[in-house]
């Protein structure tokens, strides 16, 4: 299995848009609900948000296909997701590797927020070293997220 984690290039917007909107359909309806995703989705933020931060995002290709993307926004992970079809493989962590690594390059602690209600990612964060630092309420969705923070270790 050849896996690179590499920047991504503006010409591969519509691939990173389907990525984003075959994960978030069929992971974040557990708990978000019906009707917040198909508006989320059907909305264009996914469209607009990769667009703008493109600059921001790497990939992880399997076999010459994206399958993951994450985007860090300063010292703040903004968005990790690995395709629902390739998820429990070490995918996941690899790419949260990668990008820890080159944040660490300039921030000492790292940041991510993550729904309350998504179980399965805030598991997936806890065993990869991300400890609980608050909690809060989404301004957008109004629903409650935790704050995780990662300190670079010696």
């Amino acid at each position: 299995m050849e896996i690179e984690i590499r920047g991504a290039e503006p010409e591969e917007a519509a691939a990173l848009v389907a990525l984003a909107h075959r994960t978030i359909l069929r992971c974040y309806r557990p708990f978000l609900g019906d009707a917040v995703v198909d508006g989320f989705v059907e909305g264009g933020f996914i469209e607009r948000y990769l667009e703008e931060n493109v600059g921001n995002c790497v990939v992880l290709v399997d076999e010459s296909e994206i399958v993951g993307l994450g985007i860090a926004l300063g010292k703040t992970i903004d968005l990790l997701l690995i395709d629902p079809d390739r998820q429990r493989r070490g995918l996941g962590s690899r790419l949260l590797g990668h990008v820890e690594a080159h944040l660490f390059h300039d921030w000492a602690e790292l940041l991510l927020e993550s729904f309350e209600a998504n179980r399965p990612a805030n598991d997936f964060f806890r065993r990869n070293g991300w400890t609980e630092a608050g909690r809060f309420v989404d301004e957008d969705s109004g629903l409650p997220k935790l704050r995780f923070r990662k300190v670079q270790s010696g």
